[in-house]
């Protein structure tokens, strides 16, 4: 009567293990390699103006970076980092999630001219001044 007892109860405990396992998901890989720095590249957009990708790393350089945009640019604004936080843009009210291998995308148009913090907030940590996006009025290209 026993044996039965313990080869219901071992049933029971691989069936429950199996219904949670099928109901967890997977943890997806993560790459070993750091993220790439983006490249500045001009391109067309429908508006005649061009559309051009800035980037931003964390940790920082030691002098933080002024990106200068002017006004009326497509910018796509990628914060990477080799840690897990948030990405956020002062004074635009932007923030984003960035892990390892990936980066937060700030898809932006720049309208107006202004000068905007970006910054990195680690997860367990102060945030940190990463650059500055500089827009201005100016026909010249930065």
């Amino acid at each position: 009567m026993h044996l039965r007892r313990a080869l219901l109860l071992m049933a029971l405990v691989l069936g429950v293990a199996a219904v949670v396992e099928a109901l967890v998901p997977v943890p997806r890989q993560r790459s070993a390699a750091p993220p790439s720095q983006p490249v500045v590249t001009p391109a067309p957009t429908d508006t005649g103006g061009t559309t051009r990708t800035v980037g931003f790393r964390y940790p920082p350089a030691a002098q933080p970076p002024v990106r200068r945009l002017p006004v009326g640019t497509h910018a796509i604004l990628v914060v990477s980092s080799t840690e897990t936080g948030q990405a956020s843009l002062e004074g635009l009210g932007q923030v984003q999630a960035v892990e390892p291998g990936t980066p937060a995308r700030f898809d932006l148009l720049m309208s107006g001219a202004g000068r905007y913090a970006v910054a990195f907030q680690p997860e367990a940590a102060r945030a940190v001044r990463l650059g500055s996006l500089v827009v201005s009025g100016s026909g010249r290209r930065p």
